[in-house]
């Protein structure tokens, strides 16, 4: 740089197409290490979905042959395939009381005990799912009625996906209408 312009000799040409074509590569080599940086971090994304997607096929599986034993078995599978999906310690299955309140019908593990939460009870009254900061739910339905719900506790980082718990009370529902 300077104020004179300045007659440049082949060597200083020849040392900039240099420098130029070194600083081409090496924007070449970042844009290809971002590129394949976002391609792994693609196929890493896509690998977890596949994993969860197996779980949940599985777990909807062992629902569908606990639905053939008894309704007690039914119910405690249903809360065990429910905690694991959801990433909690427990579940439970819990079956309106005609006059009102809730029973819990089946539980993982099966001394878990249940401080049902109000709100969300109230909540799974009128939608298909509902959350509160202290648990998550899923409402089951039988003969066009609000039978219960699948019901989950928040303990920090529980992964609770409404639709997961959805699938287990689907399958729930299912194995109702055919009892």
């Amino acid at each position: 740089v300077d104020t004179q312009p300045r007659a440049w000799t082949g060597d200083a040409l020849s040392a900039f197409e240099d420098l130029a074509v070194m600083a081409s590569s090496e924007l070449e080599r970042r844009t290809a290490q971002r590129e394949a940086q976002r391609s792994q971090e693609l196929l890493a994304s896509h690998q977890v979905a596949l994993a969860e997607i197996a779980a949940e096929q599985g777990a909807l599986r062992r629902l569908a042959e606990a639905a053939n034993g008894t309704r007690p078995e039914l119910y405690q599978a249903v809360a065990e395939e429910a905690a694991q999906l959801a990433n909690t310690p427990s579940a439970h299955v819990v079956r309106r009381r005609p006059g009102g309140g809730a029973q819990v019908v089946g539980a993982w593990p099966s001394d878990a005990l249940l401080e049902l939460d109000a709100e969300l009870w109230e909540e799974l009254t009128e939608s298909p799912v509902a959350r509160t900061e202290h648990a998550a739910g899923a409402a089951v339905d039988r003969g066009g009625a609000r039978w219960g719900a699948v019901l989950v506790p928040l303990p920090g980082q529980g992964d609770t996906r409404p639709a997961r718990l959805r699938r287990v009370a689907d399958l729930l529902e299912l194995a109702l209408a055919d009892g």
